[in-house]
């Protein structure tokens, strides 16, 4: 087991600088030759009109559908992960069927993520109330289940009817993966059918005193196998704290906030505002390998990093923070190859 095989890469199909098909799928490439255990990719229908992604001042979005299919082809052993699919906006065998037929396409190294959504926009197009969308997730999480075990599935649900549908061909992984993203409460519905949960950001003290314990319990209540606990957070390794502070924190600041960069940069002195500290992994090589060592000492299982701040900066940057960290991060992370 080598010091990555805890560590995704998160990479985005819209940017700041709208990136070509291509450039996502060079991307994912670039991402296996370091090493890289798995890339991440969220889907969504359109970008929403929140203040961060207006900062972008485009609506480019590739579908992840579309995408990962090539990265299957175009890899050979990274995993693939979906984090996360809208659950509630599409029928559940239209998720299992694709997901199932990703997984043979790929030789068994797709990741399916699914959530309930937030984004007004996904909604809208997927043409279903977001009111309904914990007990739409539900009803989709417990019929791919059983579409994937070979179930016969002899009535309808509440919203969704698959009565006789099958799935086939059958992921190649048995069990197959579901990782649900979410945070507190979205821990006793993974506990109930999934195999991890994918929470944003948590700190140390989020995962010791409220995440990895509900997590267990939750799967004790369910008799079901321990969770997985993978989290987001944003990755960025420097030695030059002046860049930390002056370029990177501002950036951060957005993206917790919800807000544009200008706004941030131009918010008067002591406005109240959230900040990443504790949140994210960044800092020197050691810095950062101490941090990441101790997410997984108290309860983290797995780490996808964001290397661009969501697509606010483009590929290359990316690609850049990314040889960053294997350069100066993995060295450092010898004794996680041993646990």
């Amino acid at each position: 087991m080598n010091a990555l095989s805890k560590i995704g890469a998160w990479i985005f199909p819209w940017g700041k600088k709208p990136p070509s098909p291509e450039e996502v799928l060079n991307w994912a490439v670039f991402a296996e030759e370091l090493g890289f255990d798995s890339v991440n990719m969220p889907w969504h229908y359109t970008l929403p009109n929140t203040r961060t992604f207006a900062d972008f001042g485009n609506k480019h979005l590739l579908d992840p559908l579309v995408l990962f299919p090539a990265l299957a082809v175009r890899t050979k052993k990274i995993r693939l992960g979906f984090h996360s699919m809208v659950a509630p906006v599409a029928h559940p065998f239209a998720w299992a069927q694709y997901f199932a037929s990703l997984d043979v396409l790929s030789g068994g190294r797709t990741v399916p993520g699914l959530a309930l959504g937030w984004w007004p926009q996904d909604f809208q197009v997927g043409g279903v109330s977001s009111t309904e969308r914990g007990r739409r997730t539900d009803e989709h999480l417990a019929m791919i289940r059983d579409l994937w075990a070979g179930r016969p599935i002899t009535e309808p649900g509440r919203f969704y009817d698959g009565t006789g549908l099958v799935v086939e061909p059958l992921p190649v992984q048995n069990p197959m993966p579901i990782w649900l993203g979410g945070g507190m409460k979205s821990v006793d519905r993974a506990a109930r059918w999934c195999t991890g949960l994918f929470p944003g950001h948590p700190t140390i003290e989020e995962l010791t005193t409220s995440i990895r314990p509900e997590m267990d319990a939750a799967s004790s209540r369910h008799n079901a196998a321990r969770l997985d606990l993978a989290i987001i957070t944003d990755i960025f390794v420097s030695d030059n704290r002046k860049w930390l502070e002056d370029f990177v924190r501002p950036r951060l600041i957005a993206r917790r906030n919800a807000l544009s960069l200008t706004e941030v940069l131009n918010s008067p002195p002591g406005r109240d505002l959230n900040q990443p500290d504790g949140h994210v992994i960044w800092g020197s090589g050691e810095d950062c390998a101490e941090q990441i060592t101790e997410l997984l000492r108290n309860g983290a299982d797995y780490i996808v990093g964001d290397f661009n701040f969501h697509g606010l900066e483009d590929i290359e940057f990316a690609k850049a923070r990314m040889s960053d960290f294997v350069e100066k991060v993995v060295p450092h992370l010898g004794s996680l190859a041993k646990s």
